[in-house]
């Protein structure tokens, strides 16, 4: 009886040990890269209407953590509540989850019959991005924080019980580049098989390499010649990285 008693009392310690904060979730805001959804990318970029970062944030309340994110500041906005990581398996429980209701754009400025297609994708998109959460309320979201030490930032990719997945980074979209001394620039960025590149130092350039925001190698050439093909590459967000002998620039791109 005695060794059933010492089980218990050390199963019950371990199992409070399993949940607890993880202070790299906020530590600061998330910025989201892809939503992908029914094994389709779906980039922020992709909607004329959102020019700005969609941002997730989580608050510890001391008992869960608390989260809102939106498309549409101030419309719109994801709210809900995550019971606290499980430490061993990076899995954490959506409790609640909730969209209010109103928009930043009008659908039908000029009446049903000239809808704005513009707002009507951003309106699609917010709930898509909704829905991502809402399919998974009660069940457990998988989490991965990873740092790239290519630009020294850091992922979260958080995936919901369908197989679903927001990946989000620690910076946001629009801070593009590492800043370095070299003078060379993308002509375009979102960008789609070709990869144009500007600047006073293209002639110098010794070496190219593109990875993925996993860090692995998908290109590399030492040559640049009015552009770089990229047509194999699939849809999403990647890191253009640039050598000029001792110097190296660093660029995140868009592929559509």
């Amino acid at each position: 009886m005695k060794k059933l008693y010492t089980y218990l009392i050390v199963f019950i310690l371990f199992s409070g040990f399993i949940q607890a904060q993880n202070p790299v979730l906020t530590a600061s805001d998330w910025f989201l890269e892809d939503l992908y959804v029914n094994g389709n990318s779906n980039l922020p970029s992709s909607i004329n209407y959102i020019t700005y970062n969609v941002e997730l944030s989580f608050t510890d309340t001391g008992t869960n953590y608390q989260f809102e994110t939106s498309v549409c500041p101030g419309a719109a906005d994801i709210a809900g509540t995550f019971v606290y990581p499980n430490a061993t398996t990076n899995t954490m429980t959506l409790q609640f989850v909730a969209q209010t209701l109103a928009l930043c754009c009008d659908p039908n400025p000029n009446g049903i019959q000239n809808p704005d297609q513009d707002c009507l994708d951003l309106a699609g998109y917010s709930g898509m991005y909704m829905q991502f959460f809402a399919t998974g309320i009660s069940l457990d979201f998988h989490y991965d924080i990873a740092t790239l030490g290519i630009t020294n930032t850091t992922t979260l990719t958080i995936t919901n019980p369908n197989g679903d997945y927001a990946r989000y980074g620690s910076v946001p979209l629009s801070i593009d580049e590492v800043t370095s001394e070299i003078d060379v620039l993308l002509a375009a960025n979102p960008v789609r098989d070709r990869l144009i590149l500007k600047g006073s130092d293209i002639d110098y350039i010794t070496d190219i390499t593109i990875y993925d925001l996993s860090g692995k190698k998908l290109l590399n050439t030492n040559l640049y010649d009015e552009f770089i093909d990229i047509k194999t590459l699939k849809s999403g967000m990647y890191l253009l990285q640039i050598k000029l002998y001792d110097k190296m620039k660093t660029i995140r791109f868009i592929k559509e």
